[in-house]
This record gives C-alpha cells, structure tokens and sequence, in this order.
C-alpha cells in the first residue's frame, strides 16, 4: 500500500479482546465465485481473492479483523497504538468542555456557556490520541522508526 500505490502510513491499532468484545473478528480470504455464493448478511466477513482476469485482487496479506455494523462505537480505551508516517503530526485538538476564561475552571452544569461572557470552549487532543501509544513508520525503509 505504500510502496505501490503510494498511501500515507496511518492506522489504529486496537486490542484482539477489544474488537471481539465489540461483535468483530477475523475475515476470509475466499476465491470470488465462493464469496458471491455467501449469505448477503456473511458476506461482511470475507475479503475475496479475484484472479478471473480482470486482474489480481488478493489482500490476504492484511490479516484484518472487522467489527461490522452501521454504527460501531470504539471507546478511546480500545485504542492501543496510532500508526502515523510523520513524528511531527497530531490530530486537531477538539472543544470538550466549557471553562471560565479568567480561572480556567470548569463551568458548573447549570451554567448556560452561550448567555455567560468568560465562558470559552477547553480544546483538547482526543484521549484516543493522548492515551495511546505512537508508533511511526518509515514508508522509504518498510519499518518501524526508532
């Protein structure tokens, strides 16, 4: 992926027990013509190889896990390591809270920010982020950076 087809390094790495617990697991790598024969609510589960002609299509070198469904909830904690290409990068850091301006406390639950002028938004990075470990890949050498 990135040699080939030139694709940044990133990626979230989260815990085996972590992505069963969430309904996931691992997929298969069957040939197409098996794949198209699966259950539509199955299919989900595998990756098909495709070698018919219409060129090679075979990612079974990933070895992916899936946790499928229209609305999966990863908790921060679920999130082991971030995978990134550039040491120097880092999410934006988002509003996650109200404080006063001028103390930095948080506001009380009854306070209304909007209608209170010392109210300002805390931004922080993701805990996704800050409590995960980084790890960062050298896309010319293929490993690990130091």
């Amino acid at each position: 992926m990135l040699t080939e087809r030139g694709m940044p390094p990133w990626g979230v790495l989260l815990r085996r027990a972590d992505v069963i617990a969430a309904g996931g697991g691992g997929i298969a790598y069957p040939p197409e013509s098996v794949h198209q024969q699966w259950p539509e609510d199955v299919q989900v589960w595998g990756n098909p190889i495709r070698t018919d002609g219409r060129g090679l299509l075979d990612f079974s070198w990933e070895r992916e896990w899936r946790i499928p469904g229209e609305s999966v909830v990863l908790k921060p904690k679920m999130v082991a390591a971030v995978l990134i290409g550039d040491p120097d990068w880092k999410p934006s850091p988002v509003a996650t809270e109200w404080v006063n301006s001028y103390t930095g406390e948080p506001l009380p639950p009854d306070m209304f920010p909007e209608f209170t002028p010392e109210a300002v938004r805390l931004n922080r990075y993701p805990s996704s982020w800050t409590d995960a470990e980084h790890l960062y890949w050298d896309g010319a050498a293929l490993r690990l950076m130091p």
